[in-house]
């Protein structure tokens, strides 16, 4: 939530971090950079995974300005069987009318949990905040990156509470074939579902076209569970890496890769709605024999070093003609 200051810099009410990988955390260092006031943090407090200096960076803030911004890492260890809020969590009000109502359900594990094994508890995703929203008789799921096991932990937790049950589910793991199982689709028993994903037409590494999202499997799964419909449309689904064919949507499943921006609103008495189903496309292309290296950075995974290494490689070389050509540049190697 945000607000604007007379003074023209922006409120940053509340910023949830759900776990620190890098497709989670890059926005980080252009918020610290714009004129953003930032009121309170939550973090599942570690320090380490692909996009650990993000999470750093807004820890270090928070702390070095202790006394104007609010700071919460929460472990599971804190998180009772009602789940977790304060003054932090949920700093928003709404003189005069209803106020939504923010829980975490899940954070850092500080031991291994029943059923997981070494690789599961070393894994950034499995440690992902869980936040439940509600307004009213509106409500909302947020699942992080969260996979199979650790969902199961959170469905054996809560299982016999109504916290999981939402109208609207962020769906796990941008659609990944891991990130929604059947138990706890079970449980959400969700009317709509949004999906953060790229365009499969991006063909790089890290993207959507290299992991298959969304994966048609999790697609035929929520469409099980959900009870309302949009206006169908043509997509390309995950099949798996570099691996889509043509699906049609017709329930309320709604993509960043296919819809662009997705803005849903709620009232109070559980109407949900789509006030902006489809937007400006989520971006545009970058020709990797042409861009500069700003504008190459841009690209998810690659930052200031990579960048710099294509732009020196194209300077001695042939362009690029496919994706493997990258594997001759200096620091990426088998990477891809």
């Amino acid at each position: 939530m945000k607000t604007f200051s007379r003074s023209g810099l922006i409120s940053i009410i509340l910023f949830y971090l759900t776990h620190p990988h890098i497709d989670h955390t890059r926005g980080v260092s252009v918020i610290l950079k714009a004129p953003y006031v930032i009121k309170n943090v939550v973090t599942n407090g570690l320090e380490k995974g692909s996009g650990k200096s993000g999470q750093i960076a807004l820890h270090r803030l928070a702390q070095e300005n202790e006394d104007k911004i609010g700071l919460e890492a929460i472990k599971t260890n804190r998180i009772g069987a009602t789940g977790f809020t304060n003054t932090v969590a949920d700093p928003i009000t709404c003189p005069g009318g209803t106020e939504p109502k923010i829980t975490v359900l899940w954070g850092q594990s500080v031991s291994t949990p029943t059923g997981w094994n070494q690789s599961d508890f070393v894994n950034p995703n499995n440690h992902s905040l869980v936040i439940r929203v509600d307004y009213g008789k509106a409500s909302f799921l947020i699942t992080g990156d969260l996979e199979d096991k650790a969902q199961h932990s959170l469905v054996t937790k809560y299982g016999s509470s109504p916290l999981l049950d939402a109208d609207v589910y962020l769906v796990g793991h941008h659609g990944s074939k891991n990130g929604s199982s059947q138990e706890l689709i079970d449980k959400i028993t969700p009317k709509m579902a949004l999906i953060g994903c790229g365009q499969p037409s991006r063909e790089y590494m890290w993207t959507a076209w290299a992991y298959g999202h969304p994966n048609k499997g999790i697609l035929q799964r929520l469409e099980n569970k959900i009870t309302l419909a949009r206006e169908p449309i043509d997509i390309q689904a995950g099949d798996g890496a570099h691996k889509f064919s043509d699906y049609t949507e017709t329930k309320a499943i709604y993509a960043t890769g296919w819809d662009g921006n997705v803005v849903l609103e709620a009232t109070a008495d559980g109407k949900w709605q789509n006030v902006n189903e489809i937007t400006e496309p989520v971006s545009n292309l970058i020709n990797m024999n042409s861009a500069d290296q700003a504008q190459l950075e841009t690209l998810p995974g690659i930052g200031e070093v990579r960048a710099k290494a294509i732009v020196d490689y194209r300077k001695q070389h042939e362009p690029f003609t496919k994706i493997d050509d990258l594997r001759n540049v200096h620091g990426f190697g088998t990477n891809l």
